[in-house]
């Protein structure tokens, strides 16, 4: 009967090869006593061994990397925001733009005919800007005290407040984020109606965007000086209307530092903003705009979305207003993702991705629900991108490092001895201010063989092939 023997791992057999005939190579030259030279055979093979089992050892198992995965690009970033937009919005009625709020580019939309073509009652969006005007004029300040009386009346108008009520006293950034009513009804009772008209003007209301498809564009409505009401002060009026493209660039201006952009769908690459106009926002508004906003997305109208609870700092603003003729309310909410400063503080430069949901049977609070799952994403990206920058810098330090750490013996460096996926070991030779890089095998031979040539004490022998 024919025996055959167990197939030989091929890394294995040739190392064991290479171990014999260094083994027979040293000890031809090393002179000891028959006993000792036996433990110092045994001994050698045992430590070659081990080391052969080593994780790295084996040529077919090269080192596992560390590295994190590669880091998304700008295209495949938009991707996954325009899949969380259209997750999020669902079969609901309505539009997501999600924009750069650095350049304009627009990384996301849902349903832009929507977006660009159709306009809307802006409701409670509008409050920033008036805000804004009644700071300039000194209407109200930011030591100003309003208490709620729960509803607004101004002649023929009349408006309730959502929030719940309040014995407080209301400042405008507390004002701002539970959308008080009452507060901006007074303080449109007292604002110059013309001056608002031509902020809202400023910042791209009433006019074309650029950024949607030529002849298509709606071109949205502001309100004469002759026909101003204090309704449009809180953007419950037939004379104001927005498109939620408009309603976008304009917040996006608002936090930038003042730069109007057209909101067009663009790839990264090679993308050239276009800027409409140059504002002036004055700094100390624009963080008490920040403060409020932010205080709709912890405590405000926006609460209920747990926006605050996300990686990036979110602030937004709800709106809910009234279609003529109909009894279902709109939903509006503006938002945007920011990185917070050493003092916690908000600059116009780190304002970065801007949201819009817009829903067309919904309230304010609803659409902050819808855009929770935009932000949530752009979040998780970010992170990766972020890890994967963190693992790249980790990784040209820890080759620098290894660089530094002195030249390496070109001619060992480069003998087939040491070739990929062979265990080696550096040897600095201090005399001759060099590093040698073995083998595991020859440094073992030549450490025993040097050693063992004066030694001839088993317990020694034992030691110093270990």
């Amino acid at each position: 009967m024919k025996t055959t023997s167990p197939k030989t791992d091929a890394p294995a057999a040739s190392f064991t090869r290479r171990a014999r005939a260094r083994l027979k190579e040293a000890l031809a030259f090393v002179r000891l006593p028959r006993a000792p030279r036996v433990l110092a055979h045994a001994c050698v093979c045992v430590t070659l061994l081990f080391a052969w089992a080593l994780p790295g050892a084996r040529e077919e198992s090269p080192p596992r990397s560390s590295a994190a995965p590669p880091a998304p690009g700008e295209d495949e970033f938009d991707e996954a925001l325009r899949r969380a937009a259209l997750s999020a919005l669902g079969g609901r009625e309505g539009t997501i733009l999600a924009l750069d709020a650095q350049t304009g580019r627009v990384r996301a939309v849902v349903n832009p005919r929507v977006a660009y073509e159709e306009t809307f009652a802006p409701g409670s969006t509008v409050k920033p800007f008036t805000l804004l005007e009644a700071l300039r004029e000194g209407v109200v300040g930011e030591g100003s005290r309003v208490v709620c009386r729960h509803s607004f009346r101004h002649e023929d108008f009349k408006i309730n407040c959502a929030h719940p009520p309040a014995k407080e006293a209301f400042g405008p950034a507390q004002a701002l984020a539970v959308s008080c009513n009452y507060f901006f009804g007074r303080a449109g009772e007292r604002v110059d109606g013309e001056a608002l008209a031509r902020t809202l003007a400023a910042y791209g209301f009433g006019a074309r965007t650029g950024g949607g498809a030529a002849g298509e564009e709606a071109a949205g409505r502001i309100p004469s000086r002759e026909r101003w009401r204090v309704s449009d002060a809180l953007g419950e009026s037939e004379q104001l209307l927005v498109t939620p493209a408009q309603l976008v660039s304009a917040y996006a201006a608002l936090f930038n530092g003042g730069r109007l952009f057209a909101p067009r769908v663009a790839r990264a690459e090679g993308f050239s903003p276009q800027v409409r106009a140059r504002l002036e926002v004055e700094d100390e508004y624009r963080k008490l705009l920040v403060e409020g906003m932010r205080g709709a997305v912890a405590y405000g109208s926006a609460a209920r979305a747990d926006l605050n609870t996300l990686p990036a700092y979110v602030f937004g603003k709800t709106g809910t207003s009234t279609p003529p003729g109909d009894f279902r309310t709109q939903g509006w909410f503006v938002g945007f993702a920011a990185e917070r400063g050493a003092g916690g503080e908000v600059s116009a430069e780190s304002v970065g991705l801007a949201v819009l949901v817009f829903l067309k049977r919904g309230h304010g609070s609803d659409a902050a629900e819808v855009a929770r799952g935009v932000f949530r994403e752009h979040a998780r990206v970010a992170e990766l991108r972020r890890a994967a920058a963190a693992s790249s810098s980790r990784a040209e330090g820890e080759g620098a490092a290894e660089r530094a750490r002195g030249e390496v013996d070109e001619g060992r460096a480069d003998s087939p001895q040491a070739g990929a996926g062979s265990t080696v070991v550096r040897v600095h030779l201090s005399r001759a201010d060099r590093t040698l890089v073995l083998p595991l095998d020859e440094y073992v031979f030549g450490v025993v063989a040097a050693e063992g040539s004066v030694e001839d004490e088993f317990e020694a022998l034992k030691a110093q092939s270990v």
